[in-house]
Protein backbone atom coordinates (compact mmCIF):
# COMPACT_ATOMS: atom_id res chain seq x y z
CA UNK A 1 0.00 0.00 0.00
CA UNK A 2 1.18 3.74 -0.80
CA UNK A 3 -0.72 6.90 -0.21
CA UNK A 4 -0.99 10.38 -1.97
CA UNK A 5 -1.71 13.35 0.04
CA UNK A 6 -3.05 16.88 -0.76
CA UNK A 7 -4.62 19.85 1.27
CA UNK A 8 -8.17 20.72 0.35
CA UNK A 9 -7.07 24.08 -0.74
CA UNK A 10 -4.08 22.62 -2.97
CA UNK A 11 -4.16 20.69 -6.92
CA UNK A 12 -0.45 19.32 -6.15
CA UNK A 13 -0.66 15.58 -4.42
CA UNK A 14 2.37 14.37 -2.24
CA UNK A 15 3.29 10.23 -2.63
CA UNK A 16 4.21 8.74 0.87
CA UNK A 17 5.40 5.20 0.03
CA UNK A 18 4.73 4.30 4.44
CA UNK A 19 2.49 5.22 6.74
CA UNK A 20 5.28 6.99 8.53
CA UNK A 21 6.15 8.81 5.94
CA UNK A 22 2.21 10.13 5.96
CA UNK A 23 1.66 10.54 9.10
CA UNK A 24 4.85 12.93 9.39
CA UNK A 25 2.91 15.35 6.10
CA UNK A 26 0.46 15.17 8.51
CA UNK A 27 1.79 16.12 11.54
CA UNK A 28 3.86 19.03 9.23
CA UNK A 29 0.84 20.28 7.77
CA UNK A 30 -2.56 19.89 9.36
CA UNK A 31 -3.52 22.31 12.45
CA UNK A 32 -6.86 23.47 13.94
CA UNK A 33 -9.95 21.22 15.29
CA UNK A 34 -12.65 19.19 14.24
CA UNK A 35 -14.20 22.70 13.62
CA UNK A 36 -11.87 25.09 11.82
CA UNK A 37 -8.46 22.59 10.89
CA UNK A 38 -7.14 22.06 8.42
CA UNK A 39 -9.07 19.66 5.51
CA UNK A 40 -7.02 17.44 3.23
CA UNK A 41 -7.41 14.27 1.45
CA UNK A 42 -5.32 10.63 1.56
CA UNK A 43 -5.49 8.38 -1.33
CA UNK A 44 -4.92 4.92 -0.36
CA UNK A 45 -2.83 3.09 -3.42
CA UNK A 46 -3.08 -0.92 -3.38
CA UNK A 47 -0.31 -2.75 -4.84
CA UNK A 48 -1.92 -4.95 -7.04
CA UNK A 49 -1.01 -8.12 -9.55
CA UNK A 50 0.45 -6.82 -12.99
CA UNK A 51 -2.27 -4.99 -14.99
CA UNK A 52 -4.72 -3.99 -12.26
CA UNK A 53 -5.14 -0.86 -10.23
CA UNK A 54 -7.18 1.30 -8.21
CA UNK A 55 -7.68 3.81 -5.28
CA UNK A 56 -9.79 5.10 -2.71
CA UNK A 57 -10.21 8.86 -1.32
CA UNK A 58 -11.73 10.24 1.79
CA UNK A 59 -11.63 13.93 3.36
CA UNK A 60 -10.33 14.25 6.68
CA UNK A 61 -10.24 16.64 9.34
CA UNK A 62 -7.58 16.76 12.13
CA UNK A 63 -7.82 17.62 15.56
CA UNK A 64 -4.59 18.98 17.14
CA UNK A 65 -4.73 18.26 21.09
Amino acid sequence: MTYKSRLDVSTSWTSHSTLTSLQSWINANATGDETTGTKYWIKCLPIYKQGYDDEAMNILTYNVQ
